[in-house]
């Protein structure tokens, strides 16, 4: 089938990131991508604008019908979230995707931040409250042997002074915005993964994806793509060396287009 590339180096160029100038180089080169014909998709990219992934995939599926991934190297974030598009995933041994918890830039440390960070605080003071909650009761009835409802106000009250003044500094608008943008994310990936998984098993994939890994950076092995539920194909042994041995020559460079003659 047609090999295209999408090859991104962070450092060089217009389209060193998955946005609308990449979106917008897929939807120039219409013409030769013929309609109904699959592709196969080589993708090593460090992420970029999750729309840009998704209208990038939607596009290649109305164009084509289907298309395959194939991730030599690195397909992170919102590179991740283009090749759950495909309805083949090819990834050599050694390569990897990245989760989906959007990053934001922080004016005040001049960082990316994840916006998985102030949602998961939360859940975390939500957990040490009822550690509190608990061990105040068990305390009060061994110490004291009254009623567990005689007691309860007691603990409620306990837990509540610790935890106020860490939840009084919780930006209520601040934190709703954080929650939306994990959910636009999650909800790109449902839409992509929905037609091959169904709806059940692209919610928990999805759900995975964006919330279940501990920094934006967390490579996600071949095997672990496995175990939450893609499908994924390793190379044959035709193929493998030719993957490998891309690696050199994907690095500090930016290729978008397809590939007219291979040698």
């Amino acid at each position: 089938m047609p090999l295209w590339v999408l090859i991104q180096d962070e450092h060089s160029g217009l389209m060193k990131h998955l946005a609308a100038p990449v979106f917008e180089a897929f939807h120039g080169a219409k013409d030769d991508l013929q309609i109904g014909q699959p592709i196969a998709l080589l993708v090593q990219s460090p992420g970029g604008i999750g729309s840009a992934s998704y209208q990038i995939a939607r596009f290649l599926q109305r164009r084509c019908g289907e298309f395959t991934a194939v991730v030599a190297k690195e397909a992170w974030s919102a590179a991740t979230l283009l090749v759950l598009g495909a309805s083949r995933l090819v990834m050599g041994s050694d390569a990897c995707l990245g989760p989906l918890d959007a990053q934001l830039f922080d004016p005040d440390s001049e960082t990316l931040e994840s916006a998985l960070d102030e949602v998961q605080a939360l859940e975390r003071l939500h957990s040490h409250a009822l550690d509190y909650f608990d061990e105040f009761m068990m305390l009060l009835l061994e110490r004291t042997g009254k009623r567990i409802g005689t007691l309860v106000p007691q603990a409620v009250e306990y837990a509540t002074g610790m935890m106020r003044p860490l939840l009084d500094q919780i930006d209520v608008v601040h934190y709703n915005e954080r929650s939306r943008i994990l959910k636009v994310a999650e909800e790109y990936a449902r839409r992509l993964l929905e037609p091959r998984y169904g709806d059940e098993e692209a919610r928990k994939i999805a759900a995975r994806l964006v919330s279940a890994y501990p920094e934006h950076t967390f490579p996600i092995d071949i095997e672990e793509v496995r175990d939450m539920g893609l499908v994924v194909e390793e190379p044959t042994d035709e193929q493998c060396p030719l993957l490998e041995g891309l690696w050199p020559l994907m690095s500090g460079q930016t290729l978008v287009g397809q590939v007219k003659e291979m040698s």
